[in-house]
C-alpha cells in the first residue's frame, strides 16, 4: 500500500536518500482517511527501533505531510499485532519508536497506518489526507555500538536520564557520549 503521488513512488520511503520524497496521493476531504504502509520484514534480524525522517525544506516551510498519529503493527506467522500508538506531532525532526524488547526474524511484515498528518494548502484549498516522508526503516542496533537512550532521556541527548549514576558514566566507551554525559550529570553543560 502507500500510494503514491505525482511520480513520488513508494521506494523512495526506503532508498537512503533523505532529499528524494513520498507522498500519498490526496484529495479534497472533510476527514483525513487512514494511509498505510506495508512493510516487508523478511530477511531482517533482530529489530530494535523504526525510524521516521520527515520531509524538510531549508526555509522550515514545507510542512505539510508530516506525520502526526500514528499505529504501528507487526506480522509473525500471519497474524497481525499492534504495537502501539505513537504522535509524532507533525515535527519536522525524526521520529523514533524503540522496540523493548527487540522484535525477533520471525516479523514478516510491518504496517504503520498514518492516522493524521499536516494538511497542504494550495489555491484557497485544504488537502487533509496526504502524509510524506523524506525516509523510513526498520533497524537493529550494532551489538558493539553505544546505546544512547540508557543514559539520556531521548535521541537530543540533551538530559541525562533520571537514575543514571556517575559510575555508569565512566564505563561509557565512547569518549564523546561519556564526556556529554558526564557534563550534563556534574551540571556543566552549556546548553
Amino acid at each position: 500500500n502507500g500510494q503514491n503521488s505525482n511520480g513520488n513512488a513508494v521506494s523512495r520511503l526506503y532508498d537512503g536518500n533523505t532529499i528524494s520524497r513520498w507522498y500519498s496521493k490526496y484529495t479534497i476531504t472533510e476527514t483525513t482517511p487512514e494511509l498505510t504502509i506495508d512493510v516487508d520484514a523478511s530477511g531482517l534480524e533482530c529489530i530494535n527501533y523504526f525510524k521516521y525522517i520527515p520531509v524538510t525544506t531549508a526555509d522550515g516551510k514545507n510542512l505539510w505531510g508530516r506525520w502526526g498519529e500514528i499505529d504501528l503493527y507487526y506480522t509473525v506467522d500471519g497474524t497481525e499485532t499492534k504495537y502501539g500508538s505513537y504522535d509524532f506531532k507533525q515535527k519536522g525532526t525524526d521520529q523514533v519508536v524503540e522496540f523493548e524488547p527487540a522484535l525477533p526474524n520471525t516479523v514478516s511484515q510491518f504496517r504503520i497506518v498514518i492516522n493524521s498528518a499536516a494538511p497542504y494548502e494550495l489555491s484557497g484549498k485544504t488537502y487533509t489526507n496526504v502524509a510524506s516522508a523524506a525516509e523510513i526503516g526498520f533497524y537493529q542496533y550494532n551489538p558493539e555500538s553505544f546505546k544512547a537512550l540508557d543514559y539520556f532521556t531521548d535521541w537530543s541527548l540533551s538530559e541525562i536520564r533520571e537514575g543514571v549514576t556517575f559510575e555508569q558514566i565512566s564505563k561509557i566507551q565512547d569518549p564523546f557520549y561519556r564526556s556529554l554525559a558526564a557534563q550534563q550529570f556534574l551540571g556543566t553543560y552549556d546548553r
